[in-house]
């Protein structure tokens, strides 16, 4: 979606994977635990880091508008990122600066 928005049979078909992935089981991606090195820009994890998300949850049975919407809102940098009834979003926690 962020390379090139306007192909729709390639979305389509990230769309469709998706939502067989999360079919019968629920999926949980976590940013840090992502595979080693560095994360790719364009990847799932960098997207994420970029976007400051820790952690997504995934329930089995999810909606293609849930998908959807959580897809366009990680491509895009400033869309609010949904939660909705079968995706959680859980952000990372930005730490205080200790005291002195």
């Amino acid at each position: 979606m962020r390379v090139d928005p306007g192909n729709d049979a390639a979305q389509d078909l990230a769309l469709s994977a998706a939502l067989y992935a999360v079919a019968q089981v629920p999926v949980e991606v976590d940013a840090a635990a992502e595979e080693g090195g560095a994360a790719a820009a364009l990847s799932l994890r960098g997207r994420m880091l970029a976007r400051q998300v820790d952690r997504l949850r995934i329930a089995a049975g999810a909606e293609p508008e849930e998908l959807q919407r959580l897809a366009r809102a990680l491509a895009h940098d400033i869309t609010p990122i949904p939660t909705t009834p079968h995706v959680e979003v859980e952000l990372m926690r930005l730490l205080a600066p200790p005291s002195r």
